[in-house]
């Protein structure tokens, strides 16, 4: 038999004031003004705003910026700060510091007492936030999008969220340690990958997969197959093969651009072998109709995501990033298709795009470590690149912002030679014209992917195939062509 449902109690002022406790808050002051080093073992886990006395809150902001400043913190530094505070005059004058330090408990007390302050600090926040959440629903206007109110809601939490789980440096002896247990299980798993494949062998091995917590930018001029790419890898890593006892890989792609449908498409053309252009005109037979559907039933199941929802900004990314890695346990990549679509949060008149641009790729990284996942985020490059002779793209011409450049572990650009020559057309000289044609035919189907910055390793470079009919990236058969 099921427990008896009890009936919340009712919210009242007497109820909202007992989540404080003055004297715990009075017992933490005490401690630190009493030995400072006591502040060490719980300053990242206070700050004003959690004391519930604003009394209390300022003197703790007077704590944090004398030791702050490399000074003594004291009832006797204090007091020149407070010496004009009604509230401090109120509890008979800066002597009130002197005797919450006189009546403060061994230091070792002060976590539990810190623990307590904080304790009572997040359900008050909690409250406000359930207020807030009220208000905003009982006034909104009748054409606000809700998935807007839901997402200012989840970011008020995942503040509170954020400040529960910090943690606490480590020693260099303690991180060595784990570098040594990384170092060990590469040495017993010997030509494995210890990253997340991309069953691409060119970039697995030049990777050894890609690692958690990694931003990884694909950058390139339209038309040279970033898209195709992300597909590619994205395709790859759902079907792959599972560890034993493994489950099946799961993704997210944001396609700010394309339709889900489309990437269907391109997805079906990919397993069949079809020709896209075919497909999207439906000149198939009705065999080839056949393969379709059954290469639609298989993709049932797969554990690919895609959000097609246009102009996301990037708290709404977040927000879906963590409704997808609630349901489903967990997510092993995320890929956002394309970086220069996403909009900030804040916008003013003093925030240009440069500047939104770089809280766009500090959140993705932010991402990316949030939930332990490789993310892949796709970004246009800008127009420099037309106007060189080698048409190859360099860090430089990461389009909007240098922050691309600073958060990203990884900067890989796509070049594809035969979409230039393609572009500048045969040359009038017989000879030349020749070559020309030579050439065009033997880069039809390559694709360089040019590794610019890689936080972990060298840079370099590595030509994959490109099917021009299906759009698919892949690695070439040894007797075609070797990876350089």
């Amino acid at each position: 038999m099921g427990k008896d449902l009890v009936a919340p109690s009712e919210d009242t002022p007497e109820l909202r004031d007992s989540l404080s406790n003055v004297e715990a808050e009075q017992m933490v002051l005490g401690c630190v003004l009493l030995n400072n080093f006591t502040y060490d073992r719980v300053a990242q886990h206070l700050g004003p705003q959690d004391f519930s006395e604003g009394l209390h809150a300022r003197i703790w902001g007077a704590i944090e910026e004398l030791i702050g400043q490399g000074r003594t913190a004291s009832p006797i530094t204090l007091s020149t700060y407070f010496e004009a505070d009604p509230a401090m005059a109120d509890v008979g004058g800066t002597d009130y510091l002197a005797r919450i330090s006189a009546w403060a408990t061994p230091s070792s007390t002060v976590t539990d007492y810190a623990r307590l302050v904080r304790g009572l600090a997040v359900r008050r926040q909690l409250l406000e936030i359930s207020d807030q959440v009220k208000g905003e629903a009982l006034h909104a206007t009748v054409d606000e999008d809700p998935d807007d109110l839901i997402d200012r809601a989840q970011e008020s939490l995942d503040q509170i969220l954020n400040r529960q789980t910090l943690r606490d440096s480590t020693t260099i002896g303690e991180a060595g340690a784990k570098a040594v247990r990384n170092a060990e299980r590469a040495y017993q798993h010997k030509g494995e990958l210890l990253g997340e494949p991309t069953h691409i062998k060119a970039l697995d091995s030049y990777f050894g997969g890609f690692e958690r917590s990694d931003l990884i930018i694909v950058a390139g001029r339209p038309g040279m197959g970033k898209s195709a790419l992300a597909l590619s890898i994205a395709k790859n890593m759902v079907e792959g093969t599972p560890a034993e006892g493994a489950r099946a890989k799961t993704g997210v792609l944001f396609s700010l651009e394309m339709s889900d449908w489309q990437l269907a498409q391109r997805w079906l053309a990919i397993s069949t072998g079809l020709d896209l252009q075919d497909i999207k005109r439906g000149r198939i037979s009705e065999a080839d109709y056949r393969r379709l559907a059954q290469a639609g039933h298989d993709m049932m199941g797969k554990g690919l995501h895609i959000d097609d929802t246009g102009g996301l900004n990037i708290r709404q990314l977040r927000a879906r990033v963590r409704r997808l890695h609630r349901q489903h346990g967990g997510l092993d990549f995320i890929i956002v298709d394309y970086l220069q679509l996403l909009s900030g949060v804040a916008k003013g008149r003093e925030t240009n795009r440069v500047q939104e641009v770089t809280g766009i790729t500090t959140a993705l990284k932010s991402i990316a470590k949030e939930f332990d996942v490789p993310l892949i985020a796709l970004s246009q490059l800008s127009r420099a690149v037309e106007n060189r002779a080698d048409k190859r793209p360099v860090l430089a011409d990461l389009r909007e912002s240098g922050s691309i450049e600073q958060d990203a572990d990884v900067v890989l650009f796509c070049f594809r030679a035969h979409y230039y020559l393609k572009l500048e057309g045969p040359p009038k000289d017989a000879g030349a014209r020749n070559d020309w044609e030579a050439e065009i035919k033997k880069t039809e189907r390559e694709a360089e992917v040019i590794c610019a910055k890689w936080r972990s390793g060298p840079t370099g470079q590595m030509v994959l195939q490109f099917h021009p009919a299906t759009t698919e990236f892949s690695d070439w058969a040894e007797q075609e062509r070797e990876v350089v």
